[in-house]
Order: structure tokens, then sequence, then C-alpha cells
């Protein structure tokens, strides 16, 4: 089957073609949108050894959509289409086929999501109106997080409370927590019984999975939870939130973009919120740049820590997303943090990239396996896409 995968950010749209054949899944034709809603829009694709670029009108992610789906690469035509939603809320714990109920129940999930949402439901309907006979189904982040115990589900808020308004630890980047679950599997034959996969990039965050089954993850109600990132804070303290708006003055709004898109690595270098950036910063001197780095090692490494208590210890650690899986040093960093749990990383084995999807970086004596993996989104998507709609037909 040829899946049309479709993944939106707030200002970026990345999208592919693969043909799904059992657990075979190829990539026949990518492409990405960046900067969307800039006069600067460009619109890469890659299919085969062939690739191109050019610049595009894009006012909003939809538009973008639409150059996508009048490339060249795509004159044949999807079977089905897949579209990755970050907020499932209480209702969508599992992949779903896409009616005009669901787009607004994903709209609506916006007051959760806000940045993503109304994103999400924007694109799917586009999908529909472009791809009127074929079916389309939503893939949640936050899905994967449905097997959280109420123990690390709840908030220590008034129970009521949080039935009444769904205040809940949703928990996030549960396609790309579970593509690199199902890919060390797939490695080793054996799934770990205790692993920790890191998601660290723009977005970071930290799963706790005992044989494959979140348990613990360290985003919560909203992707702004747990460990430093980007341009997002993390954790912090909510009386800081107050604060800010009794004592400084900030409006909800001005507090909510404050977190999300002014803090972080961005926020404490004054530099970037791109590690490379800070690397090249830190090296020149800036004492902030190299503070944001450590910063976000210790919060990294205190968070993999921390994912131990739900699992009694921890037998294998991995590394993705964009951080995660290019910066050797920032593995480094974290790996050091966490020698009293046995973890030790190969040097040699860290800073060689031989291309592999999957590959251990800790040394042969390391009490933890610590590997390198690197996520494919699009492609768990189009995998539980066609799992859907097997299964569907299955019923029928």
């Amino acid at each position: 089957m040829r899946v049309l995968v479709v993944n939106p950010g707030s200002a970026t749209l990345k999208c592919g073609l693969y043909q799904v054949s059992g657990p075979s899944v190829t990539a026949l034709w990518t492409g990405v949108v960046d900067r969307v809603g800039t006069d600067t829009a460009v619109f890469r694709w890659q299919s085969g050894a062939t690739s191109g670029q050019t610049e595009v009108i894009a006012g909003d992610v939809s538009a973008a959509l639409h150059q996508v789906l009048d490339s060249p690469g795509l004159t044949d035509g999807p079977d089905a289409a897949g579209c990755r939603v970050v907020h499932g809320g209480e209702r969508f714990t599992a992949p779903i086929l896409v009616d005009a109920g669901v787009v607004e129940a994903i709209r609506a999930l916006g007051v959760l999501a806000p940045l993503h949402n109304p994103v999400s439901a924007d694109v799917l309907q586009t999908i529909q109106d472009r791809l009127p006979d074929r079916p389309i189904v939503a893939v949640f982040d936050t899905a994967f997080h449905r097997t959280l115990p109420p123990v690390a589900r709840a908030y220590a808020l008034p129970y009521t409370l949080m039935e009444q308004h769904g205040l809940w630890r949703y928990g996030f980047h549960g396609i790309a927590h579970r593509n690199v679950m199902e890919q060390l599997r797939a490695h080793r034959q054996a799934c770990p019984a205790r692993l920790i996969t890191c998601h660290l990039g723009n977005g970071a965050s930290v799963c706790a999975q005992r044989d494959g089954r979140s348990v613990e993850t360290s985003m919560g109600l909203t992707p702004m939870e747990g460990l430093m990132m980007g341009t997002r804070s993390g954790d912090v303290d909510p009386g800081l939130v107050l604060h800010l708006q009794r004592a400084v003055g900030m409006s909800s709004a001005e507090v909510e973009t404050l977190l999300n898109r002014e803090s972080g690595l961005r926020g404490v270098s004054g530099v970037s919120n791109d590690l490379r950036d800070l690397e090249r910063a830190a090296g020149a001197g800036d004492v902030r740049a190299e503070l944001a780095m450590q910063m976000f090692a210790y919060r990294a490494a205190k968070a993999i820590a921390a994912h131990t208590v739900a699992l009694g210890g921890v037998d294998a650690i991995t590394f993705s997303g964009g951080i995660g899986e290019n910066s050797a040093t920032m593995r480094a960093r974290v790996g050091e943090l966490l020698a009293f749990l046995g973890v030790e990383l190969d040097a040699g084995r860290n800073q060689q990239d031989d291309g592999a999807r999957v590959r251990r970086i800790s040394t042969d004596a390391s009490h933890v396996e610590v590997y390198v993996v690197r996520v494919d989104e699009n492609a768990q998507v189009a995998q539980e896409t066609v799992r859907l709609l097997a299964s569907s037909t299955a019923e029928v």
C-alpha cells in the first residue's frame, strides 16, 4: 500500500510517500516545507537519487500542503493518507479513521495544544478536500502513553477537577518513542525489559518503557512540561508563572510565549536554540552558551535517573532526535552524569557514525546498554495507518 504521510508543525510541514509491505516501509518520495508563513518559505523534496528545491508561497501549513500535493512526485497519488496529530486528549487513544467529526474534535483539543492541533485539523481538512476517495488515518502522539499507570498519569490536584476537565499527564512524542523501541527490538531481536528512550531536539522528552509499553514520561498535560528544550523552559515552579503575572505584569498570553518560544537553550544562552550555534559560541568563550548546554545535559540526565524509579532500574537507554542523534558531545555530557548508574560510553563508538539506523555507543563492560537510534516518525505513521486499515478491513 502507498501511504502519504503528513507531519505538520506550526511553521514546518514534513511529508512523504511510503510503500508499506508487511513490516517493510520504503520511502518513495519525501518532502519538507520550511519557514511556512514567511516570505522565504522553501519546499525541498527527494525521490531516490533525484532532489529539488524551490521557493513557494505558503501563508500557512495548509497552503504548504497544497504545494506538496501538486508536486510531480505525487502525480500517481497514494492509496491512503496518515497524519501525525500531537494531542488526542482522553478520546483518542489509538489511530482512527478520519471523518468530519474527528477533525472537529481534534480542533477542539487545541485548548490543550494551541500550537499544534488547530494546524493538524486544517491539514486533515485539506487532505479530505484533495483526496476525497482515500481513507485518512490520524495517528496521535499521546496514544502511546495511554498505558501510563494512575500514579504517573495524575497530578496532585483535586481528583474531581482533573476528571471534570481532563487534566491528566498525557505525554507526547509517543510516535517517536514507539518507533525507537520497535527499531531497537528488531536490532537486538528482543526488547529490553527496562528501556528509557530519550528524544532530544528542539522538543525533548524521556519515556520509561517496560516490555515495550510506556509507564512514565516527562511531558504532561502539554508539551511544555519536563526537560529543558530548544525554546521551551520545561519544568518551572508554578509560583513563577503567578509571579510573572502579578508582579511583573505579564498577561497569560505573554507568559505562554515566554515559556514556549523564548526560553530553553535560546533563552539561557541569548544566542540560539540550535545546539550547533551554542557549541561554536561556547568554543569562542561564551559563558552563557556553555551554561545552557550544561543545563540541558544536567536536566536530561536528571530525568533519565528519575525514570529508573518507574522501572526499578534500567537495562538500556537510547538517544534520538536532532540533538540526540547528531551531538556526540551532548551524549557524552549526559553519559558522564549517569556514570553512577553503570553507564559507560565508548568514546570511539560515540564519535563514529557509520550510518546505521541503530548503533551501540556504550562499552562492552557498561552495565547499561546505550544506543543511538535514527527515529523515523513518518515511517511509523505509515505503518500504523496500514495496521488500522488492515484491521478495519478484517472486521468488515
